[in-house]
C-alpha cells in the first residue's frame, strides 16, 4: 500500500510538472506574456490551497514558525520566489526542453555552495567529476536550439543559483523548525507571493516613471482585459498544476532519500521535455537529444555519488562565512 502511494505521488509529481511547465510557455509566449503575473498567480493559488488544507480544514497539522526561524524563512522564501520568477522568464524566452536541460546544471551551484557554506558536508571527487557531463550536455543542447540567448541563459543560471541556495537555507531552517514539508511550502508560498507582488508594484511604478521600458511592466489590467476567459482558465490550471507539482515533490522528498529524490527529479525533467515536444510541437535535433541524455546521466551520477560520499578522498567545504 505504501509503495502504491509512492508510485501515485511520483505520477502526480511528473504530471503536474509537465502540465505546469508547458502551460507556462503557452501563457508567456502568447496569452499573457508577463512572468510576474504568472508567477504571482502560481504562488497565490498555492498559498490559498495550503491555507485551506492547514488552517481552513485542519487536514494537515499546523506547525507555527518559531521566532528564531523567521530570518531563515524570509531568505528561503526570497530565493525560492526569485528562482521561480527567473524560471518563468526562461520559459518566455526558451523552449521547455532547453530550459529544463539548462536547469539540470543546478548541481554545479549546489556543489559550489556546499564547499563554501556547509563545513559539515563533503563533496567527493566522483561528485565533482560527474558535473562535467552536465556542463557538456547543457552545451550540446544549447548549440542547435534557435531560442538560446545570453539573456535567457543568465535567467536560468540565476534560477539554478537560487534553487541551490534554497537547499542550503532549508538545511538551516531544519535546525530551528520542526514543521513538515507542507507547512514549509505553505509559508514559502505565502511570503513568496508577497515578494513577487511587491516586485510587480515596483516594476509598474518604474515603468510609469519611464525609468524602465514598458516590456518590464506586469501590466495587470492589460493581462486581465486582453486575455479572455480561455487564457484565464489556462492561468488557473497552470497555478493548480504548479501547486500539485511542488506539493508532490515535497511529499516524495519526505518519503524517500535525498538521492532517490534527486534521481527522480532528473527523470522528471526528461518526462517534461518529451511531453513538451509532443504537446507544443518543439523540434529536438540529434544534437539536442544527445545533450539532454548526457546532462541527465550527469545528474543521475551526481546524485548517486552524493549518496556514497564519505568514502574515499573528498574536497572539504570551507568554514561558514555568513552570519546566522
Amino acid at each position: 500500500m505504501v509503495l502504491q502511494v509512492l508510485f501515485a505521488a511520483f505520477f502526480l509529481w511528473y504530471a503536474g510538472s509537465a502540465a505546469c511547465n508547458s502551460t507556462s510557455r503557452i501563457l508567456l509566449q502568447g496569452h499573457m506574456p508577463s512572468p510576474l503575473v504568472v508567477c504571482c498567480s502560481q504562488f497565490a493559488i498555492a498559498t490559498f490551497i495550503l491555507w485551506v488544507a492547514i488552517r481552513g480544514t485542519g487536514w494537515i497539522k499546523d506547525a507555527p514558525l518559531p521566532r528564531e526561524a523567521y530570518s531563515t524563512m524570509k531568505k528561503l522564501s526570497f530565493v525560492y520566489a526569485l528562482g521561480f520568477l527567473c524560471v518563468n522568464i526562461g520559459y518566455a524566452l526558451l523552449t521547455v526542453s532547453l530550459a529544463e536541460t539548462l536547469r539540470s546544471a543546478e548541481p554545479l551551484f549546489s556543489a559550489a555552495f556546499t564547499l563554501l557554506f556547509l563545513k559539515s558536508e563533503r563533496v567527493s571527487r566522483a561528485s565533482m567529476a560527474s558535473l562535467i557531463p552536465i556542463v557538456v550536455g547543457g552545451a550540446l543542447a544549447s548549440a542547435s536550439d534557435s531560442t538560446f540567448s545570453a539573456a535567457a541563459f543568465a535567467c536560468v543560471t540565476v534560477s539554478n543559483a537560487c534553487f541551490a541556495a534554497r537547499s542550503i537555507l532549508t538545511k538551516r531552517l531544519a535546525a530551528v523548525y520542526s514543521g513538515d514539508a507542507a507547512n514549509i511550502f505553505f509559508r514559502v508560498s505565502a511570503l513568496g507571493a508577497f515578494y513577487i507582488f511587491a516586485l510587480s508594484v515596483v516594476a509598474e511604478l518604474l515603468v510609469a516613471l519611464q525609468i524602465l521600458p514598458l516590456s518590464v511592466s506586469p501590466c495587470w489590467n492589460c493581462a486581465v482585459e486582453s486575455s479572455g476567459n480561455k487564457a484565464m482558465g489556462i492561468l488557473l490550471f497552470n497555478a493548480l498544476a504548479y501547486t500539485l507539482y511542488n506539493s508532490m515533490s515535497y511529499f516524495v522528498l519526505s518519503k524517500v532519500s535525498v538521492v532517490t529524490h534527486a534521481v527522480g527529479n532528473a527523470f522528471r525533467r526528461v518526462v517534461t521535455i518529451f511531453f513538451s515536444v509532443w504537446y507544443l510541437g518543439n523540434v529536438i535535433t540529434a544534437t539536442n537529444a544527445t545533450g539532454i541524455a548526457i546532462a541527465t546521466a550527469g545528474v543521475v551520477a551526481y546524485a548517486a555519488n552524493k549518496g556514497n560520499e564519505g568514502k574515499g578522498p573528498a574536497y572539504r567545504s570551507l568554514p561558514m562565512t555568513t552570519t546566522r
